[in-house]
């Protein structure tokens, strides 16, 4: 254990230093030195707030810098309901290791297992153009397209990855039609936020099998409402990382606001898109390999849209797909005026990701509205009444998120998985995109806040604390 004389002079040698972060002095505004510092308040940090407190590790902080608790996963009022701006699916339901299936039993959360197979499907002439024999082809061309995915990646061979769109022409199907095109945007985009030139084969695997859609007017984050109620106190908002020091010894902050925080160990939990922005400096910088890997791992941008009606007037199908001559815009709806979701809301709630979602997210909301009633309008007619009101997520344009969440590009190895997750000194990464088995879900944010959460108290306590050596092999 280092002595109270040692610790005083290393951080008073890095005081001296700390103003040429960035040229400017800091305003003296030091806090207590902790043991943790967490910095984000979704997911993955209070799940390693909750871990570290369950270890008798209680002198830590979180930083969160937004106004809430809960990071993407968030619900919002609109038109007279609860709904999610982020997560609103329960994935995996299928996997009986899930560590949220008990949290949603145990609160008795409300929900309805999708059903991807009720859909009906309209072109821009507004004719029923469901084909389901094109519809057949792609199903049995998708499940050999996920089963060579996963087969691949468990060989991890990077120099063999290649993008789906590869794949799929080695399969004999070629999207060149708008109902294929469709089709495909329903698996591909709407699972992994990109299409088929842009997902990697390697790293898909098979989607989840059953999925369920949260509707309980709690909200999602009801799941994690008792990880932090002994240690409320120990999180604070508003608080904006702006500056990281680490070293072997500490981890130090400094927030918008001129705060400055220490603690032996801290825990990133930022998303992929604030790590591989300038949001936050980092001294010293990042390394080559530990930025590789997080621009390998690319934000993905998928826009959430909810209008409301005064009447109902699409098809009685779960889905209603747009098979559109323009690709991408907005390919399908969701109803949720349904049983077992909103009945009696007419609400109905559409998604478009990629550049679409970039451009929709900076556009104003009314210009949105125009947009998707514009498409509406050619799938059902004219005489069609007005959306009365639109909700629209806007992940990409939250500095501190900057994504929905993450996918690994063409060609990434689990090499980069590993140097995503590796410390740097006493800063360890958690989150969505640190997860080499479930990024992109929540409980990839969920199994890595509290595995990290285990290494740094190993650290504190003497255990198991060895330094991380970058994966070269793999890559």
């Amino acid at each position: 254990m280092k002595s109270e004389l040692h610790l005083c002079l290393v951080f008073s040698v890095f005081l001296t230093t700390l103003p040429q972060l960035d040229g400017t002095a800091i305003p003296n505004s030091k806090q207590e030195r902790k043991k943790v510092l967490i910095l984000g308040a979704g997911a993955a940090g209070i799940t390693a707030a909750m871990t570290l407190y369950d270890q008798g590790i209680t002198d830590f902080l979180v930083l969160e810098a937004q106004d809430y608790i809960g990071g993407r996963i968030k619900s919002v009022p609109f038109a007279g309901k609860n709904i999610e701006e982020g997560a609103n699916w329960i994935h995996f339901l299928e996997e009986k290791e899930n560590p949220l299936l008990p949290l949603r039993d145990k609160y008795n959360l409300t929900g309805y297992l999708s059903n991807f197979s009720d859909f009906c499907m309209r072109n821009d002439s507004g004719q029923d153009v469901t084909d389901l024999r094109t519809y057949s082809e792609w199903k049995k061309v998708s499940e050999k397209l996920f089963a060579m995915g996963k087969k691949r990646g468990e060989e991890d061979h990077p120099p063999r990855d290649m993008p789906v769109s590869v794949a799929l022409k080695l399969l004999g199907w070629i999207s060149d039609t708008p109902a294929k095109k469709t089709l495909s945007w329903f698996d591909l985009d709407f699972e992994y936020g990109d299409g088929e030139k842009g997902t990697s084969l390697n790293n898909m695997g098979f989607p989840p099998e059953k999925d369920f859609f949260v509707t309980d007017q709690r909200g999602y984050w009801t799941l994690f409402s008792d990880f932090y109620k002994s240690f409320q106190d120990k999180i604070l908002l508003n608080k904006v990382v702006q500056k990281i020091r680490y070293s072997n010894d500490s981890v130090t902050v400094v927030t918008a606001g001129g705060e400055v925080f220490s603690a032996d160990y801290a825990l990133s939990t930022f998303s992929s898109g604030v790590l591989g922005s300038s949001f936050i400096m980092f001294r010293p910088p990042l390394p080559k390999w530990k930025r590789e890997a997080i621009y390998r791992f690319r934000p993905v941008y998928f826009t959430k849209i909810f209008l409301k009606f005064p009447y109902d007037f699409w098809d009685d199908h779960e889905w209603i797909m747009h098979a559109s001559q323009k690709p991408g815009n907005f390919p399908t709806f969701y109803d949720l005026n349904r049983p077992g979701f909103f009945p009696g809301s007419n609400l109905l709630f559409t998604v478009v990701t990629g550049d679409e979602a970039l451009r929709i997210e900076k556009q104003s909301d009314l210009k949105t509205k125009k947009d998707v009633m514009d498409a509406l309008r050619k799938m059902y007619g004219n005489t069609i009444p007005e959306a009365t009101d639109i909700h629209v997520s806007k992940w990409s344009q939250n500095p501190f998120v900057r994504c929905a969440w993450t996918d690994p590009v063409v060609g990434t190895s689990w090499g980069h998985y590993e140097n995503m997750s590796g410390r740097l000194r006493n800063l360890f990464f958690a989150g969505e995109s640190i997860s080499d088995e479930y990024y992109g879900y929540v409980q990839g944010a969920l199994f890595t806040g509290r595995d990290k959460a285990v290494e740094i108290t190993n650290c504190i306590k003497g255990g198991a604390c060895k330094a991380y050596k970058p994966a070269k092999e793999e890559i």
